[in-house]
């Protein structure tokens, strides 16, 4: 990468929340033709995320609502025993079964357990599985692993994107509950603003779906590095909001030359 033409500055972000806002301890106000490129260098947080957001069962009509919480395939087992309802774990398929004296079961489709259905019926908003009597086998291998990723995006800061929601980082977890991500890309990034002044900006954790993460509290800090270019003229930022023929991002098809008819010199 091109070593920049000016200084560059460290900053620091803290938070205990999914969306914090950060204000520097002055303006950041560059002259004409001065441009800020950002990119993530650190970012910092213990994996205390809940592996199971609260979701409801219903037997023979009776709602039975599984809190938000941390769960291992025994203490999720517990849960539902406490409703009568034997949720067994295989450790030779790796797939739970569901059995009870229920004589009709309503499993929401996006669920942890890897059940999987064809008759269903929306209550609410929500869309469930709908079975008979039991037992009710898992299709596929439960997910209990919890979130995969951290998506970080920034609002207040003026910056192209071709991802989705508009992230500029992907952070792996990687790690068990309890233990730390310390994340440091391998390939550092760096996007170009188009800000000429800089005072406050906010940070975004959110998943692949762009809905902000329940962190549960966990305190995370994140370092960026901001250079400054000189550019004689308005900076190229690829990609941008102009038609593609198919080539390079925003490049413009080239005009077909006109032909013109030979004359008959005879």
């Amino acid at each position: 990468m091109k070593e920049p033409q000016y200084s560059s500055v460290e900053i620091h972000a803290f938070g205990n929340t999914n969306t914090k806002q950060v204000k520097l301890s002055q303006y950041i106000v560059l002259p004409k033709n001065v441009y800020p490129r950002i990119g993530i260098t650190n970012f910092l947080m213990p994996n205390s995320m809940y592996n199971i957001q609260r979701f409801r069962v219903y037997a023979d009509g009776v709602k039975i609502t599984i809190p938000t919480g941390y769960y291992t395939t025994e203490q999720l087992t517990e849960t539902f025993a406490e409703h009568d309802l034997v949720l067994a774990y295989s450790t030779v398929s790796l797939r739970f079964v569901i059995t009870g004296t229920f004589s009709s079961l309503k499993i929401p489709v996006d669920n942890y357990l890897g059940v999987g259905g064809t008759a269903t019926e929306t209550i609410g908003s929500v869309k469930y599985y709908v079975f008979g009597s039991g037992p009710v086998a898992g299709t596929s291998f439960p997910n209990l692993a919890g979130e995969p990723n951290i998506f970080i995006r920034i609002e207040g800061l003026n910056y192209n994107t071709v991802n989705h929601h508009d992230a500029i980082a992907r952070v792996p977890v990687g790690v068990c509950n309890g233990e730390y991500i310390n994340y440091i890309p391998t390939e550092l990034v760096h996007y170009l603003l188009t800000n000429q002044s800089i005072l406050t900006f906010v940070v975004v954790l959110q998943d692949a779906e762009g809905n902000p993460l329940d962190i549960n509290g966990a305190n995370w800090s994140m370092t960026m590095s901001m250079h400054f270019d000189y550019r004689p003229g308005p900076p190229l930022n690829f990609p941008n909001s102009r038609g593609s023929d198919g080539g390079m991002m925003g490049s413009a098809r080239p005009k077909p030359k006109p032909k013109y008819k030979k004359k008959n010199l005879i």
